[in-house]
C-alpha cells in the first residue's frame, strides 16, 4: 500500500521501464520479428509462457511478451497520416486507419455485422454462442467481454478501497484512481468490443452500458 499519493505518483509513472533484449536460436539481436531457425538435430523449445510485470498480463512466448512490451515503452513511431494517432506497431496503425476509411472486412456469419478487426468479431460471436469466459472472482457472475467485468468488479470495492484489476489496497480513492491509470498505462481506458478509447474509466463504463448493452 502507498503512503501518499506522491509515493503512488511517483511508483506508477516515474518508474523507467526496461525492455531486456531477448536471445532466441543462435541470434543475440533484441529484435524478435526475424528468430533464426534452430539447428536441425536440436528440438524445438516448448513455449514458455511470460507474465507482464507491468500489467500482469500473460503472454504465450518469450516473442510476444517482447512485442507486448512495446505497449509500455511509450515509443510510437507509426503515425497516422489522416489524424494525429501514433502506434507502437504497424498493424495496429493499419487497424486504425479502418477508421477512417470505413474498411470492415470481418463479417459475423450469424447476424452480418462486421468489425475493423478479427478480434473484436470473435469477442462479438459469443453474443450468439453464450459463451462468457471472464468470471468475477467474487460473485461467480460471468461475462462475454474482458471490460465488462473490470467494470463489474468496482460493485465490490468497499470502503477499503482495492483495485478491480490487481486487489491492491488504498487508504484514499485518489490513490486509487491514480493507480487504476497505471493499469492503463495513462493511454485511457479501451473498450473491448470496438476499441474506442476514454480518458476515464466512467467514461468506459458508461459507454459499455450504453452502446454495448446487450453483450453483457
Amino acid at each position: 500500500m502507498f503512503g501518499t499519493l506522491s509515493q503512488l505518483s511517483h511508483s506508477v509513472f516515474e518508474t523507467e521501464i526496461k525492455i531486456e533484449p531477448i536471445s532466441f536460436y543462435g541470434c543475440s539481436s533484441s529484435e524478435p520479428d526475424k528468430p533464426s531457425s534452430p539447428p536441425a538435430d536440436e528440438p524445438r523449445k516448448k513455449r514458455k509462457p511470460q507474465t507482464c510485470k507491468i500489467c500482469g498480463k500473460v503472454l504465450s512466448s518469450t516473442s510476444s511478451y517482447y512485442v507486448h512490451m512495446k505497449l509500455h515503452s511509450g515509443n510510437k513511431p507509426f503515425q497516422c497520416t489522416q489524424c494525429e494517432a501514433c502506434f507502437c506497431r504497424k498493424p495496429y496503425l493499419e487497424v486504425h486507419l479502418r477508421t477512417h476509411t470505413g474498411e470492415r472486412p470481418f463479417k459475423c456469419d450469424v447476424c452480418d455485422k462486421r468489425f475493423t478487426q478479427k478480434s473484436s468479431l470473435n469477442t462479438h460471436k459469443r453474443v450468439h454462442t453464450g459463451l462468457r469466459p471472464y468470471a468475477c472472482d467474487v460473485c461467480e457472475k460471468k461475462f462475454a467481454v474482458r471490460s465488462y467485468l473490470v467494470a463489474h468488479r468496482w460493485s465490490h470495492v468497499s470502503d477499503g478501497l482495492s483495485c478491480p484489476e490487481c486487489n491492491a489496497g488504498f487508504s484514499t480513492k485518489s490513490q486509487l484512481v491514480q493507480h487504476v491509470k497505471g493499469h492503463s498505462n495513462r493511454r485511457g481506458f479501451q473498450c473491448e468490443v470496438c476499441q474506442r478509447r476514454f480518458v476515464r474509466d466512467s467514461y468506459l463504463i458508461r459507454h459499455l452500458n450504453k452502446v454495448h448493452k446487450n453483450n453483457a
